[in-house]
């Protein structure tokens, strides 16, 4: 209705009710050209992580990407750490354990680091220094890993650090959705605050733009 008000008498919308008005419009009028371009790029997302280029690049995104990032890490890690040390009890050799705790971390960046570790181990290096030269895994891991192998109860310093990383999780998710509802609040809030400003600006400016079109107030 202001839309119209305005162009009778030649005048442009202020400027945060006109970017509302062409997104609206962009939207109403565009709306099968916008879903099926949300398709489009949810498919070509979904077919770019099915290969092998674009899983390692979103695995390494999800270890580094802020926030969640550092929960996704501790989460790989006691995948990795209670795998591994569950194997190495039940009497695995470390070669073959490593060979099958590679598909059980979940994450294709670990599963290449851990590929590393096992061709190392196969060579004669020690099994900390190998997984340290990948630079992928937390020191904590490391130092429990190197305490266990010197006492020979890798085993159980590996689960033990799966236990840790468990509580770990557990307690930043619960952090972080315990902020997700007041965050969500502020988000709404903002939205309905831009489109009622939005609603507001033209009728305080109706005056000037009645004195703009010729007309006296």
């Amino acid at each position: 209705t202001f839309a119209q008000i305005y162009a009778d008498f030649g005048q442009d919308l202020p400027g945060l009710p006109q970017v509302v008005m062409t997104a609206s419009h962009a939207i109403r009028d565009h709306a099968v050209l916008t879903i099926a371009s949300g398709l489009s790029v949810l498919a070509a997302f979904m077919i770019a992580i099915r290969t092998g280029p674009g899983r390692y690049a979103l695995d390494t995104f999800l270890l580094r990407v802020p926030i969640f990032g550092p929960i996704v890490t501790k989460s790989v890690m006691s995948r990795f750490t209670r795998t591994f040390g569950i194997l190495l009890g039940s009497g695995l050799p470390i070669l073959d354990g490593l060979e099958l705790v590679k598909h059980a971390a979940g994450n294709v960046v670990i599963g290449d680091a851990i590929d590393k570790v096992k061709k190392s181990v196969s060579t004669g290096h020690a099994v900390t220094e190998s997984f340290r030269s990948t630079g992928k895994f937390p020191e904590m891991v490391l130092q429990l890993m190197a305490t266990g192998e010197e006492a020979g109860e890798m085993d159980t310093m590996l689960v033990k650090t799966s236990d840790f990383y468990d509580r770990q999780v557990e307690a930043q998710v619960q952090g972080i959705a315990s902020l997700i509802e007041p965050l969500m609040i502020v988000i709404v809030g903002a939205l309905i605050g831009v489109i009622v400003i939005s609603m507001f600006l033209p009728i305080f400016g109706l005056g000037d733009a009645l004195m703009k079109g010729g007309y006296s107030v």
